[in-house]
């Protein structure tokens, strides 16, 4: 495992010290950080950077202040607790459909906030048939302000059909 991962795994363990619940599985990583389960049924991220961390946060702010907990049917992890100096959020666990991880997401008020977001093309063939309801979605996501960041099939999950 990478360095910034253990870091990562490090801080991740520190937050479940304090919080007194010990880490389960680990539940996924990407390029923004780990994701461990807790025994209290929540997950706890932690990201590789502050500004990672950031992003993160203030999504799951706006989310939590909005009372919004799915965007067209698809689940959105509630906001548990976060930690400014191990740069965790702890998040509720959902199965999808679901829209995860907000790392590369800008609110309205960043300089990066894109006026007519592109997504690209690759996006679109990740998507297939549909990606016509994640444009619903990352549409949805804009109209409380969050500039959805990356969309792609591991963090905009269909149910199984």
């Amino acid at each position: 495992m990478h360095p910034f991962y253990e870091n990562a795994k490090l801080r991740a363990e520190q937050y479940a010290n304090k919080i007194n619940q010990p880490l389960e599985e680990l539940l996924g990583w990407d390029c923004d950080g780990i994701v461990f389960g807790t025994c209290r049924g929540t997950a706890v991220k932690s990201l590789l950077f502050e500004s990672l961390y950031l992003r993160e946060l203030e999504a799951y702010t706006r989310l939590r202040d909005a009372e919004i907990t799915q965007i067209c049917g698809f689940a959105v992890p509630r906001f548990v607790d976060h930690d400014d100096t191990l740069w965790v959020v702890e998040m509720g666990v959902v199965s999808p459909p679901c829209v995860l991880d907000f790392a590369q997401s800008f609110d309205e008020m960043h300089p990066s906030y894109p006026e007519f977001p592109d997504y690209g093309q690759e996006a679109e063939d990740a998507f297939g048939e549909r990606w016509e309801t994640v444009r619903e979605i990352l549409s949805e996501f804009r109209s409380i302000g969050i500039h959805f960041g990356d969309p792609r099939p591991s963090n905009i999950m269909f149910a199984e059909e």
